[in-house]
C-alpha cells in the first residue's frame, strides 16, 4: 500500500515559538519558570496576530487559602508607537477554588498531551483509490489515498502547566474551539473544551 499525505499549514506549528516566549513572559511578570506551590495551575494564552498575551495563575498558598492572578503582556510595537507594558490583578471565580481544582483534575489536566502528539487524529481521510500503471513493460497495481489536515482558525494558542501534589503536567494546543467543531469525536479536544469552558465562565476571561 502506498499513500500520499497532503498537509495544510497549521497554526499549531507556531506553538514551539510561543513556548520559547514563556520564559521571557515569566521574567517580565517576575515569576519563576517552575511551579512553586504544592497545587498550582498556569494557563498561558497568546494570540498570533497581536502583540498581546496573558496568563492565568491559580495556586494554593496553604490549606484553604487560594489566590488567582491574571497577568496581561503587551509587547512593544515601535512602528506604531506602542510601548511595552504588563498588568496584574487578582481575580476570583464564581464558585470556590476547591471546585475549580476538582473540575480541572476531573478534566484530565494531569494527563492531557500536546497537539503535536495527537496531530494524526486531525487528518481528513480521503477514499482509497486503485492506481494502475506500467513500468518497463510490467503492469503495476497499487492503492493510495489522500489525507488532509484541517486548519483551525481561532488564532489562540495555549500552554497549560499543572501541579497537584507530586504529580505535574504540561501541554500545549491551539484553536481549541475550531478543532472541536471539526473533530468532535476526539476525546482530548472535549477535555480541553471542558477546561477552557470552566476557566471562561468562572473567571470571565478569554470569552469568545
Amino acid at each position: 500500500m502506498k499513500k500520499n499525505l497532503l498537509v495544510s499549514l497549521l497554526l499549531i506549528y507556531l506553538l514551539p515559538l510561543f513556548s520559547q516566549d514563556i520564559s521571557k513572559m515569566n521574567a517580565d511578570f517576575k515569576l519563576s519558570d517552575s511551579l512553586l506551590y504544592k497545587t498550582e495551575f498556569r494557563i498561558y494564552q497568546d494570540h498570533d496576530i497581536t502583540n498581546y498575551s496573558s496568563l492565568l495563575r491559580i495556586y494554593e498558598v496553604d490549606e484553604k487559602q487560594w489566590i488567582a492572578e491574571f497577568y496581561e503582556h503587551y509587547d512593544a510595537v515601535p512602528s506604531s508607537g506602542v510601548e511595552f507594558r504588563t498588568t496584574q490583578k487578582k481575580i476570583k471565580p464564581k464558585r470556590d477554588f476547591e471546585f475549580i481544582e476538582t473540575s480541572l483534575e476531573r478534566s484530565g489536566i494531569l494527563h492531557l498531551t500536546s497537539f503535536d502528539k495527537i496531530r494524526w487524529k486531525f487528518k481528513l481521510r480521503g477514499e482509497i483509490e486503485k492506481v494502475v500503471g506500467s513500468r518497463r513493460g510490467k503492469t503495476n497495481v497499487y492503492y493510495t489515498y489522500m489525507s488532509q489536515v484541517g486548519v483551525g482558525s481561532d488564532g489562540d494558542s495555549f500552554i497549560i502547566q499543572a501541579k497537584i501534589g507530586s504529580k505535574s503536567n504540561e501541554f500545549s494546543f491551539s484553536n481549541p474551539d475550531s478543532y472541536l467543531k471539526k473533530y468532535p469525536e476526539v476525546d482530548e479536544l472535549n477535555y480541553i473544551h471542558e477546561i477552557m469552558k470552566l476557566i471562561r465562565e468562572e473567571f470571565q476571561i478569554w470569552k469568545r
